[in-house]
């Protein structure tokens, strides 16, 4: 069941959900038989479908199964234990992306609180729910908290591992999208640059990390109405959605539709007509004719 556990997991970090939920099956299926349904194993097992579910954008499901590992682990260690803090922070993730911002921030708050009588301030596991935290609250509109919590998590993480390492950049990057939504742009450029010249050192040019901070970038440029450096950034975006994910591709798709507004932004009409066009070929092929990303694109 562990190696079982441990194939599910490197399958679900290679996106490849079909071999994890497998995988999560047979971990189950043996937990189940050798502990029965009350088991810290089967908790566990519970907690994976609901990675996996999310991960699918199956919110139900993933909700589901994320209550049933809480539900288990309670039974078992009551409420200050660092499972439950675990289950508290995957649903409050999970209500995050179904949209349910006050009961998301509700059980993130909550599994701070476990996190903060059990390991104190400066733990990287209170870094993560102040830095998740922080990020509800920018869903919710309220930045200036949202931008409180993502430095408490900086400072942290700052202390914990120094300056390059993939959660500081993280939480540079987050940094960079609060304010840009304060449209406090200069910051914005600011932080995200931070964050993606860490990861640069780390990854390398061609990664899904370094791909978002050009595009994340690329918008900052755009709304100071620097048009050559946006498109620039969001070229090399494109460019390596394409290595990394192929032709017809979500993050192609945005990158064509985000070159094309840049192009109109410019008065290049030409251009973003064709890059509009790319974009609304490869949002048929994914979407269909009637889909409403297709529509606005």
């Amino acid at each position: 069941a562990t190696n079982y556990n441990s194939l599910m997991v490197i399958y679900k970090e290679q996106g490849n959900m079909q071999k994890a939920f497998e995988y999560a099956h047979q971990a189950l299926a043996i937990d189940v038989k050798q502990f029965g349904e009350n088991h810290s194993n089967t908790a566990r097992d519970y907690h994976h479908f609901g990675q996996i579910y999310k991960a699918q954008g199956n919110l139900g499901k993933a909700t589901e199964y994320a209550e049933k590992a809480l539900a288990i682990n309670h039974m078992l260690f009551g409420e200050n234990y660092p499972e439950i803090a675990s289950d508290y922070n995957d649903l409050g993730q999970i209500y995050k992306a179904q949209g349910k911002l006050e009961q998301a921030a509700e059980y993130t708050e909550k599994a701070l609180a476990i996190d903060l009588k059990l390991f104190g301030e400066n733990h990287s596991e209170v870094a993560i729910l102040y830095n998740n935290l922080g990020m509800i609250y920018k869903e919710q509109g309220n930045l200036e908290k949202a931008a409180e919590y993502v430095n408490l998590a900086l400072v942290i993480d700052h202390k914990l591992f120094g300056e390059e390492h993939p959660m500081v950049a993280s939480r540079y990057a987050n940094l960079g999208l609060i304010y840009q939504e304060q449209r406090d742009l200069e910051k914005a450029a600011k932080y995200t640059n931070k964050g993606l010249d860490i990861n640069l050192k780390l990854f390398g040019e061609n990664h899904p990390i370094v791909a978002i901070g050009y595009s994340n970038l690329g918008q900052i440029y755009k709304e100071q109405g620097d048009f050559k450096q946006a498109a620039k950034l969001t070229k090399k975006f494109i460019k390596i959605s394409l290595k990394l994910h192929g032709a017809d591709s979500r993050d192609v798709f945005k990158g064509f539709n985000d070159l094309g507004i840049i192009y109109h932004r410019q008065g290049k009409l030409e251009e973003a007509a064709k890059c509009i066009k790319q974009a609304l070929k490869i949002g048929i092929k994914l979407w269909g004719e009637n889909n409403l990303t297709v529509v606005l694109v």
